[in-house]
């Protein structure tokens, strides 16, 4: 108590929490790491992924479908969120909605909730209905995942990919969610017992004596000493990748790091003309 895992979207709560006196929090989240794992789960089942295609491409997931949805090419999609135009980012922030709810097997019904519970946007069910099939044409690939879903959902257990960990008594939904939220967390888990092992136990790391404070989801934060931060947040961010490399093989996966006086939402990486990491406010 409080849930820090899930604390409110709005400001004003993460920023009661401070480090010690002399001290910085670093942090490090993975870029769309769901999306990825989602990606790398189906080449493992064999599936020609056109979502592994444009991350292997480097593109932007949610401006590729808001692209679908305008009716124009990507590269057009580009030089319109380059000159801000109002509803290409619209249409973006929109295709968020099914990018990160339908992977996990919601109805029509379901995105409507998703998408006014996560973003503030009000859509009708038609709306919906229209979101999923842009969302299927634009990912093929999933239909073939979610047979599959069905299939293990029907043998009454779930093998991780990788780990090897076995989940069983899952139904379809969950089923869904499991393959790519786990390989997730395995990554970020196996990164966090690198970071934790770095702090306390090697002492020619940038992050010996650093404290682990907070692990959420796909984001390590630590209190550091502030001389120390800029180093210790780039090793940070080493050992993440490090650490979910071997369970997204196939496919490229980023990790930011920032560093800041108060946690708050938000916190981007940020850094000075020499390449050191700005200590924010």
């Amino acid at each position: 108590k409080p849930n820090l895992q899930q604390l409110p979207q709005e400001g004003g709560v993460r920023e009661c929490f401070r480090p010690r006196e002399g001290c910085v929090y670093i942090g490090a989240d993975y870029s769309t790491a769901e999306l990825v794992a989602l990606a790398q789960v189906c080449l493992n089942l064999g599936f020609s992924s056109k979502m592994a295609e444009a991350i292997s491409q480097g593109q932007d997931l949610h401006l590729a479908l808001a692209a679908d949805l305008a009716g124009v090419t990507y590269e057009r999609a580009l030089e319109l969120k380059a000159a801000k135009d109002k509803q290409i980012l619209k249409l973006r922030k929109l295709a968020k909605v099914p990018n990160f709810g339908l992977p996990g097997g919601l109805s029509a019904g379901g995105l409507v909730g998703f998408a006014k519970g996560s973003y503030g946007l009000d859509i009708s069910e038609n709306e919906a209905e229209e979101l999923k099939r842009a969302w299927f044409a634009r990912w093929p690939e999933m239909r073939g995942y979610f047979d599959h879903v069905k299939e293990r959902v029907s043998a009454g257990y779930i093998i991780q990919h990788y780990s090897g960990r076995r989940r069983g008594g899952v139904g379809f939904t969950d089923g869904a969610n499991t393959y790519f939220q786990g390989l997730v967390a395995d990554g970020a888990k196996s990164a966090l017992f690198d970071v934790v092992r770095a702090a306390w136990m090697e002492p020619e790391s940038p992050l010996f004596g650093a404290r682990p404070v907070l692990f959420i989801h796909d984001e390590i934060i630590c209190e550091v000493e502030e001389p120390k931060a800029s180093a210790a947040a780039d090793e940070l961010a080493r050992l993440m990748l490090k650490g979910i490399q071997s369970y997204v093989p196939d496919l490229p996966i980023q990790a930011e790091a920032w560093c800041a006086r108060v946690w708050r939402k938000g916190l981007d990486e940020l850094r000075d003309a020499n390449g050191a990491h700005i200590v924010q406010g």
